[in-house]
């Protein structure tokens, strides 16, 4: 039994009526030794206990376990895929003409934020250069550094001959964005889609098959009145989001630790009721109960039901179940500690499964930077 209590205490996060208990990790070899319990790590216990198994998977989210290791590791990894990932985005706004409500600098960083679809390995981190804040001329990029776009948009009232003809829009254009509103004008609307991608060096060539564009078309950049207009050019590079968050592939990466209910005791009938009421995610299920003949007294009633645990990863840890008395002595909660569940949200501009390979190469090559570090002795 006391093997067991350390085992649990080595493996679980308890969690009790009030708080968590046993929250931290030992990683000392000899920390459990005077009991006889073996805490030390090799890379083969390592290679046998780690795996990782995809929940779910589409184009926007990815779902995984990821089983064998401490909390150090899983954090590097969501520390990774949030802040050194590369991707490009929006970085220089030349404003040409604006003459909407929104400031220069808002529209800016409003440009910046929105998630641009191109591979950010097909380019180069730029090279430091000296800061341009006021110009006359539009600077020539680096093909291997930058891609550019352009905006020009118009709110222009329609014009028409008479009560019964149609309206005409003025020159005609595949936008949506050139629909007439309900104030009667076209272009009321700036949206990410109204962005153009002009082509630099050999990128037309190089992007015939998939152009560099927004992830979404319908982001609101501006609202216009009629006779304002927006024109100009953006350079995006590449970055990374320990720079600037814009940078960021992803929307959202978080992990949490499985939950493990376990029964310490049949629950049948009434009691199995209330606690399946009590929940509120829908954990716990209603079974009929098959008595075993090694453990279980005679039962005579034959139609008992019993409590069972359908979908624990549904567990959000409120403790409405062990609250109150008795339930508190039959269910314990605990958390997996070496057993977390990721959840990575992508911006769009990198796929889900390329944001964690890449950040599990970044994760290799600064091990092996440390590997190779000169350390002294002073």
């Amino acid at each position: 039994k006391k093997m067991e209590k350390v085992k649990l205490l080595h493996e679980r996060v308890i969690i009790g009526k009030d708080a968590p208990s046993y929250t931290n990790s030992f990683y000392g070899s000899s920390t459990f030794s005077s009991v006889g319990y073996d805490n030390s790590s090799n890379i083969e216990k390592f290679k046998e206990n780690f795996k990782i198994n995809i929940k779910h998977l589409d184009s926007e989210e990815m779902v995984f376990d990821m089983i064998g290791v401490e909390a150090p590791i899983a954090n590097a990894f969501r520390r990774i895929m949030i802040a050194e990932v590369p991707t490009m985005a929006i970085e220089h706004v030349f404003m040409e003409d604006n003459t909407s409500v929104i400031q220069d600098e808002v529209l800016s960083h409003r440009l910046g934020l929105i998630p641009i679809k191109v591979n950010p390995d097909l380019f180069e981190f730029p090279q430091p250069k000296e800061e341009i804040f006021v110009t006359t001329e539009i600077p020539m990029p680096n093909e291997f550094e930058s891609i550019v776009f352009e905006l020009d948009v118009t709110c222009k009232k329609i014009k028409t001959k008479s009560k019964n003809s149609q309206p005409w829009l003025g020159e005609s254009s595949s936008s949506s964005n050139n629909k007439p509103s309900n104030n009667n004008l076209i272009h009321e609307r700036v949206y990410s889609g109204d962005l153009k991608w002009v082509p630099i060096g050999n990128q037309a060539e190089l992007f015939k098959h998939d152009p560099p564009r927004p992830v979404h078309d319908d982001i609101l950049i501006a609202q216009l009145a009629a006779g304002q207009r927006i024109k100009f050019t953006v350079h995006c590079v590449k970055g990374i989001g320990s720079d600037h968050i814009k940078f960021s592939p992803v929307s959202t990466a978080s992990y949490r630790l499985l939950p493990e209910i376990t029964l310490l005791k049949p629950i049948k009938n009434q009691q199995a009721n209330e606690v399946n009421n009590i929940c509120p995610m829908g954990v716990f299920d209603i079974e009929d109960y098959v008595p075993n003949n090694m453990t279980d007294e005679s039962d005579d009633d034959e139609d008992c039901k019993v409590l069972s645990v359908k979908r624990p990863e549904y567990c959000t840890m409120c403790r409405e179940c062990i609250r109150h008395a008795p339930y508190d002595s039959m269910i314990r909660l605990t958390r997996v500690k070496t057993h977390y569940i990721f959840s990575v949200e992508t911006s769009g501009s990198i796929d889900c499964v390329s944001i964690f390979k890449k950040s599990v190469k970044l994760l290799i090559e600064k091990c092996q930077s440390l590997k190779n570090a000169q350390i002294s002795n002073k």
